[in-house]
């Protein structure tokens, strides 16, 4: 559950009127592309922090009026007079880059004007979210203000109340995207295309006219570790208020977390300044890489409020290697610029939404922000999406002679810095404070900017600092570091061809640091290789080619996953991005978002016999947490074991099995540990495929099945797995012994419940005294609402082994179930056609026999074996639907290729059965069709109950609430969608009885 967000009437955000655009005389064509680039604009401004109370903020995003002026000898500094006719002949959308040109055409370098209306009534403060490089602003042509510390951190500054007191004013903007050591010190080249004008938001805010009044400005909160429990939150946090002045005095400030009750604390100010230490923060929620639960709070003085949003995290170190909520974490992933072709350094929501979407899919969960601070509105998404971020000051080519200009470069520097913290503070996701990209740390004399910077970051104690140094051994400022950070591209930039050479020169940097920083974490800030997205076809690994990068990416992430001292991995770069001399080809996309081969990221484990392969299915129940949290780790694990020791003789049929095992009993354990309040569990089963022998593991009542031709040509179906189930002997006796009973509820359903189900049921059924009978309509309320569990219902489970399931287990007393899976290895021979990997959703009601029978039937369709396979798993799920299944239908579907041995034909067009699904297909009745109906009215379904449950507190829940199942790039319910990672499955059947009427069981 996310922090809530204050209604849109509660922010007091003003939108320009459209229709006074029509009076800047542009034509109508320009007219409405400006509109539509306004309309962009305009939905882009949902950023951290809200506003509210006596509080007005107006965008002023939108449509200007604009000019040019490319001339070299043009002197931003001199007197200007902004009435000079012709300044500002067009018209141009803010935000956006005035010099987005793609790859191979110089953009253009000069000074951008801008000029707007505005009203102002009382005293104002301007904010400008990104003004590149160099900003110089007038307001009814006196100028007010200029910024020169980097075109990328937002900045403010105030206007006097005018007179008289509400008044319609005009703003006019230079902006400066020319290279100029005076006028843009901190834009000292580098590899990427440095864009220019007013390329992020811009606000107007009010301020109180009475200058005894403060306002809060920004309110930063810092999160308190636990005494009791090392590097966890302890749900208390500390709060920094900055207010609109420099207010110094006693002042009253209402705080309020979430929907909670707004308290009242009598603070005293210093400067502009105060802060309330340890507040208690209700029902606090964690944030984690896994559950990214993300709190408000609403700070108050003179009626004007801010609302912010953070996360209850802390992020650590331990013997050097980096912590969140004190569990080691490894990290991996991407190097990311906010920017794409089009829209330059000021991307619309909707590309930051697909970039976000494209490294969920890459299973990333850590983001390196290259090379400036960044888009607030893209830390949000990375706040929400749980990953860790690294964030910069803008700073790459930086000289010794820079970092010892203290009265000028330096100056601007540390002003940078204080404003990206001041900007980026509250969000949880930010890991590590940087600066100076690959600058001069091998000379000494840099140190005293290195230190200076440390300084300042520094006042934040729950984040690391580092900086990205190409430098490494070398480096001689390290000791102003919390982390070590190194550049490298080995078998790339150096020792060409040597695919060796990422392994010895990563692993040497690794011992060195960990020899001389021992307690320091170590990062793989950038490395990689490039990669033409043409050049795919080469038979050769040539440099450049496709072939290649995959090569050397792939011995890259072997390092960065295989050496535990390796704490985190962000590769360069994501996409091909606009370089200063052409285009940088080293992305695992190029720059329209197509993925190159290396975007899939290679499980290091070319020591074991090939094919080597790995799937899974993660079924959840009673909640959604444990199922993901299994499905991030479980491979992430097994990686990790697999790739430690490369002697393929130690790998032996025992010790995979071994392996499978251990990380099973080690994600329950630290699940149980991790997730104190979470009652859900989640059933699994796992299949690796080493060369010839396939590996399963299960945990539960999903299941494998392996199809097999005989002799005779006869389908044949294998049970690789065999429930645990509390109906089986050895497993109800396993429960009883526990202390636990085990319930026949007829017809072959048996559920595992504590001593007194019965007695409790009945409490819960029928209680008689009012008070008892409101309690729990509460309780049904929250949990219709997706608020949690308020209280405990009794539960019966239906299967005697799980992972999770914290109040089945010894944590919490009696270890009615377990996490032990069984493993089996299997010897594959050419008899084995395929394999299946389910949950019980589709077991529950089809044989395996039937399994193998429908996914093998040969159908009409298209040659190509993945969809073939995708239909097949469309097929089966729709079939145990019919059948009446009301549990989650996941199924992934191996099918073994075998060489020398054709693929499967598809059903000619010619055949009678393949003209009547043609003929269905046709009228809309195909499976396909009636499916997503069924899933529209089922979703309309509960709706409606969730709303009885709200109102009357009267329904019960007796079904498994479905959220999400893991899945690995197979399709169900609709064939043709292409699936990748987590799907919602099918949730018909929620609060809902069998057909006979009687409830089914929990």
């Amino acid at each position: 559950m996310q922090g809530r967000r204050p209604k849109q009437e509660d922010r007091h955000v003003k939108i320009p009127d459209l229709t006074k655009a029509a009076k800047l005389g542009a034509n109508g064509a320009m007219y409405r592309f400006l509109v539509a680039r306004f309309l962009v604009a305009i939905a882009s401004h949902d950023f951290w922090p809200h506003y509210g109370g006596r509080r007005e903020v107006t965008s002023l995003d939108g449509e200007w009026l604009f000019g040019f002026n490319a001339s070299k000898d043009l002197d931003v500094l001199q007197d200007f007079d902004t009435t000079t006719p012709g300044l500002t002949p067009h018209g141009a959308a803010v935000p956006s880059s005035v010099d987005a040109v793609p790859p191979g055409i110089l953009g253009r370098r000069g000074v951008a004007m801008y000029r707007r209306s505005f009203q102002q009534k009382g005293r104002a403060r301007l904010q400008f979210m990104g003004c590149s490089f160099y900003c110089r602003v007038f307001v009814d042509g006196k100028e007010v203000g200029e910024h020169r510390a980097g075109g990328f951190v937002p900045w403010w500054l105030d206007l006097e109340s005018p007179s008289p007191s509400e008044i319609t004013r005009e703003l006019f903007v230079l902006a400066d995207n020319r290279f100029n050591r005076t006028t843009a010190p901190l834009h000292t080249g580098g590899d990427f295309w440095h864009y220019g004008g007013l390329v992020r938001s811009v606000l107007l805010h009010d301020l109180p006219d009475d200058p005894r009044e403060a306002w809060v400005w920004r309110a930063h909160v810092i999160p308190k570790a636990s005494e009791y429990s090392k590097g966890y939150p302890s749900g208390q946090v500390d709060i920094n208020v900055t207010l609109t002045s420099n207010f110094s005095g006693p002042i009253s400030c209402g705080i309020a977390f979430d929907d909670f009750k707004e308290e009242i604390f009598n603070v005293t100010a210093k400067d502009g300044k105060f802060s309330i230490q340890a507040i208690d923060v209700p029902r606090p929620r964690t944030w984690s890489n896994v559950d990214p639960q993300l709190t408000t709070v609403t700070v108050k003085t003179f009626g004007a409020s801010v609302t912010e949003r953070f996360g209850m995290r802390i992020w650590g170190v331990d013997d050097g290697h980096v912590t969140l909520n004190g569990e080691k974490i490894k990290l991996h992933g991407w190097n990311h610029h906010t920017q794409w072709l089009d829209t330059g350094a000021s991307p619309t929501d909707e590309q930051l939404d697909t970039d976000m979407a494209l490294l969920k899919e890459g299973r990333a969960n850590f983001v390196r922000g290259a090379h400036y601070p960044q888009d607030q509105r893209w830390l949000d998404r990375l706040d929400m999406a749980g990953f860790a971020m690294w964030e910069e000051t803008l700073g790459p080519g930086v000289s010794v002679e820079d970092m010892q200009d203290w009265s000028h470069f330096m100056k601007y520097q540390l002003q940078q810095v204080e404003e990206m913290l001041e900007a980026s503070m509250n969000h949880p996701s930010i890991m590590v404070w940087a600066w100076f990209n690959e600058g001069p740390s091998n000379h000494q004399e840099a140190c005293p900017a290195y230190a200076a910077c440390a300084r300042i970051a520094g006042r934040d104690p729950t984040r690391l600092l580092s900086w990205a140094s190409n430098k490494q051994q070398d480096d001689k400022c390290l000791e102003y570091a919390t982390a070590v950070s190194f550049n490298g591209y080995p078998a790339w930039y150096s020792d060409q061809h040597q695919l060796d050479a990422p392994a010895r020169f990563w692993n040497q940097n690794v011992a060195w640091v960990r020899d001389h920083y021992p307690h320091k974490p170590f990062f793989i800030s950038e490395t990689g290789a490039g990669g033409l997205f043409e050049w795919d076809k080469n038979t050769t690994d040539a440099y450049w080619t496709l072939k290649y990068q995959q090569e050397v990416i792939d011995r890259d992430v072997d390092v960065a996953l295989g050496n535990e001292n390796v704490s985190g991995l962000t590769l360069w770069h994501f996409f091909d991005f606009k370089g200063n001399d052409g285009a940088q080809a080293c992305g695992v996309v190029d720059a329209y978002r197509r993925k190159k081969p290396s975007f899939a990221l290679k499980m290091p484990i070319d020591h074991l016999p090939q094919p080597c392969a790995f799937f899974s299915v993660y079924d959840g129940h009673q909640g959604h947490q444990c199922s993901e949290f299994v499905a991030k780790g479980f491979h992430v694990k097994l990686l990790k074991r697999l790739s430690a020791d490369t002697d393929s003789a130690k790998w032996t049929e025992e010790r995979i099995c071994s392996t499978l095992k251990e990380i099973c009993e080690e994600l329950d354990s630290e699940f149980l540990q991790k997730f104190r309040t979470s009652p859900d569990g989640t059933t699994l089963v796992v299949a690796l495929v080493v060369g010839t022998k396939l590996y399963t593991a299960w945990v539960g009542d999903s299941r494998l099945v392996l199809c097999q031709r005989s002799q005779m040509q006869q389908l044949l179906s294998v049970a690789a797995t065999k429930d645990h189930r509390p109906g089986l002997e050895a497993e109800a006796k396993r429960v009883k012994d526990a202390g636990g009973i085990v319930l026949d509820f007829g017809m072959g359903v048996y559920r595992v419940a504590h001593d007194g189900y019965k007695a409790a049921e009945l409490l819960w059924t029928t209680p008689k005294s009012p008070q008892k009978r409101e309690k729990m309509r509460e309780i049904r309320r929250q949990q219709a609402l997706g608020m949690g569990f308020a209280g405990k219902e009794p539960v019966a489970l239906a299967v005697s082994r799980a992972i999770g399931d914290r109040d089945f287990k010894a944590v919490t007393g009696k270890a009615l179930l377990i996490a032990q899976p069984d493993v089996k290895c299997v010897q594959l021979d050419r008899t084995h056609m395929s394999m299946a990997l389910m949950c019980d959703g589709i077991s529950d009601v089809m044989r395996d026999e039937e399994i193998c029978a429908e996914l093998e039937m040969r159908r009409p369709g298209p040659p190509d074996p993945v969809k073939r396979c995708r239909i097949a798993c469309g097929a089966l799920v729709q079939e145990a639907y019919k059948r009446g299944s009301e549990d989650n239908l996941t199924v992934i579907f191996v099918r073994f290729q075998w060489e020398g041995s054709p693929p499967q034909a598809p059903l000619p067009s010619s055949h009678p059965f393949a003209k009547a699904m043609a003929e269905a297909a046709s009228k809309g009745k195909t499976a396909a069709a009636a499916s997503k109906k069924r899933r529209q009215e089922a979703a309309a379904s509960v709706k409606r109950q969730k709303v009885d449950a709200y109102e009357s507190g009267s329904t019960r829940f007796h079904g498994k609430v479905m959220r999400q199942c893991d899945m690995a790039g197979l399709d169900f319910f609709e064939n043709g969608f292409e699936n990748k990672g987590l799907w919602p499955c099918d949730v018909q059947g929620v609060l809902s009885p069998n057909k006979t009427g009687r409830k089914k069981p929990d």
